[in-house]
């Protein structure tokens, strides 16, 4: 359990953050989405065209609203036009709700052994759209901290355990600009909790958004933890300028630049050369070299060839792609990371491998993944599925395999999910 100390409270994450629930309105390929209990590892699949790629983009304009602020995150999705469903138009707003699990226990102890528990947050954003022409009239914010305070029964607290004494919520939202917020019921010696009301102002600048505050408890989850990758194995073979990214970029092209940090710390270093080795048993070392013209490349040594390494451009591809993966599961901090179709260039043999990796990463980071391919299928296992699918009118919908009488009648026949999969019985 990671434990901080700031202002006299003590922040206990049992489990890293994670998405508890999704709902999306008019969002792109997308009328009305709930997707409920959202698992820590999640395998989309779904035929060519369903939604896949537009899932992932609702994650991609949530980190765009809180990095880039809501008039580059419109224009990164290519306008208004191709942000909302093209059939609904502005006939609809455009509504997007995460519901976070936080795992976040702040307590604050008194001679009554109270303390306060914030098990739950969300986050709303919905925007509204002029009849006319491709504008917008309304954003609205909304962020709700649910908050349970318990009596503690023994010295340590345990909120499974100890007796309940009041449940509430403390709300936030701005609509174009004019900031609302609600304490609702929390007793007043609870307050110094939420000191961050304090830096909030009654008028918020045009365009300026709540998600854009990074004192707001947990919404710095949003705030740039979210990775998205969809590696090219071409691009991280080549040298890059020293002066780049050192966090690793969605096509990995940086790579050399983040094994050079990488490897300023041996304990860090030595935990990639662990997990690589694990999927990749030949690989002895890793390294990256600095060239007189500020640039960088890195390179690798086999078991095979134990006084020579060998550069990224004699590096196969799975080899590239399994390492930046690695990377973004284990030595990265996002809260949320996730893979656009990562089994391109990786063996069928080793997917069993990969698979397994991330589950194991999905103990501390939440991990959502895109494929068409039924190796990954079949070793991800039905339980972690979630099928996206084009319904009569054209929306994307998201279901779960797993909740099919149909589905489950084939696996007692031993019938194996890829099979069901390759066979298109799943109606993708």
């Amino acid at each position: 359990m990671r434990q901080v100390i700031m202002r006299g409270v003590v922040e206990a994450y049992r489990h890293p953050p994670a998405i508890r629930r999704l709902q999306v309105n008019n969002f792109k390929s997308f009328k009305e989405l709930r997707v409920d209990d959202m698992p820590r590892f999640g395998v989309l699949i779904g035929a060519n065209a369903s939604g896949k790629s537009n899932f992932v983009q609702i994650f991609e304009f949530l980190r765009d609203l809180a990095q880039q602020g809501l008039e580059n995150a419109i224009s990164l999705q290519g306008g208004i036009e191709y942000l909302r469903n093209i059939h609904l138009g502005a006939r609809e707003p455009l509504r997007i709700q995460v519901v976070l699990e936080t795992n976040l226990v702040p307590i604050i102890v008194r001679a009554a052994r109270e303390y306060i528990r914030i098990p739950v947050m969300s986050y709303e954003f919905r925007l509204e759209f002029a009849r006319r022409g491709m504008r917008y009239k309304t954003v609205h914010e909304a962020i709700e901290y649910s908050y349970q305070i318990l009596r503690a029964t023994s010295d340590e607290p345990n909120p499974e355990a100890d007796e309940h004494v009041q449940s509430g919520s403390v709300l936030i939202r701005q609509t174009n600009g004019r900031v609302e917020y609600n304490i609702g019921s929390l007793p007043e010696e609870f307050h110094g909790l939420f000191w961050f009301r304090r830096g909030l102002k009654p008028r918020m600048p045009r365009g300026e958004l709540l998600i854009q505050i990074p004192f707001l408890p947990v919404l710095r989850w949003f705030y740039g933890d979210v990775g998205i990758y969809d590696f090219d194995p071409k691009l991280p073979k080549r040298a890059m300028p020293i002066t780049g990214k050192s966090e690793l970029e969605r096509d990995g092209s940086n790579l050399a630049i983040v094994l050079n940090r990488i490897a300023e710390n041996p304990a860090h270093k030595e935990r990639l050369l662990k997990f690589v080795r694990s999927v990749l048993p030949f690989v002895e070392d890793i390294r990256a070299e600095r060239f007189a013209d500020k640039s960088v490349i890195f390179s690798l040594r086999e078991m095979y060839h134990k006084k020579r390494f060998l550069p990224a451009s004699m590096i196969s591809d799975g080899t590239v792609g399994v390492l930046a993966m690695i990377i973004a599961l284990y030595l990265e901090s996002n809260s949320l990371v996730i893979f656009e179709e990562p089994e391109r260039n990786i063996h069928p043999s080793l997917l069993a491998h990969v698979v397994a990796m991330m589950k194991d990463a999905s103990e501390h980071k939440q991990v959502l993944v895109t494929t068409h391919n039924p190796e990954f299928v079949k070793h991800a296992g039905v339980e972690h599925l979630l099928l996206i699918s084009r319904d009569p009118e054209g929306f994307s919908v998201i279901t779960r395999p797993a909740e099919r009488e149909d589905v489950r009648i084939f696996l007692e026949n031993e019938i194996g999910i890829e099979d069901i999969y390759v066979q298109n019985l799943l109606g993708a």
